[in-house]
């Protein structure tokens, strides 16, 4: 989660926004924010939902499942006509996200696959019309590279938090430490523009979203 839109704006969005969860899906939100887990915002919940009302996709890929709030509320929004795959390194999120999983009783259309990533995207087979990235910015450029092989045709491609507190956008919010991986992420998103197989759209909402459409 970010903060790049001002207060007011935030606000006045927030209170002007129609999405509703489950008491069960609030309550897993309500313990991410008390504990410091990183989900989805909430302008970022009502764009993927009107994405949803747009195309119904039937399979999801997400990589970044940490306590499993955004694959919920996803399953959520799509009545549980999905199947979603979710992937998830740290093993405390993962113990967190099983029991969330349970709570829903959506062992069959939620399938979480731990460990590395990279390894495991080798094994999919499935193709999906909608892909949810969400994980370490350092590898937004390789998850990309190595899932449009996974997207349908007129698939979706959604990076969250793309403008990472700012910093892609201004050299004068830039952390000293982070410099090596603005630099990269300034390039991947210019060279994503520019490609012509992909409409692109970013979105100031939340921390920074990267939508991305296959052209037909």
């Amino acid at each position: 989660m970010g903060n790049i839109v001002r207060g007011y704006i935030k606000e006045f969005i927030l209170n002007n926004m129609n999405l509703h969860i489950s008491e069960k899906l609030q309550e897993i939100e309500n313990y991410a924010l008390e504990h410091n887990v990183p989900i989805i915002d909430k302008e970022v919940q009502n764009l993927i939902s009107m994405l949803f009302n747009i195309k119904r996709p039937k399979k999801i890929l997400e990589f970044g499942t940490a306590i499993g709030f955004s694959a919920l509320f996803m399953y959520e929004q799509l009545g549980g006509n999905v199947f979603i795959t979710t992937m998830e390194r740290d093993t405390n999120r993962i113990c967190i996200a099983k029991e969330n999983f349970k709570l829903f009783d959506c062992n069959e259309k939620i399938e979480l696959i731990d460990g590395d990533c990279f390894e495991n995207i080798k094994c999919l087979h499935n193709q999906y019309d909608f892909i949810f990235i969400d994980s370490s910015k350092s590898h937004y450029e390789k998850l990309f590279n190595m899932c449009i092989q996974n997207l349908t045709e007129d698939g979706i491609i959604v990076f969250d938090n793309i403008l990472y507190k700012g910093m892609i956008a201004s050299d004068s919010l830039v952390d000293k430490r982070k410099k090596t991986i603005i630099k990269n992420m300034r390039n991947f998103i210019q060279n994503v523009v520019k490609d012509e197989n992909f409409s692109t759209l970013l979105l100031p909402i939340g921390d920074g979203v990267m939508i991305l459409r296959r052209k037909n």
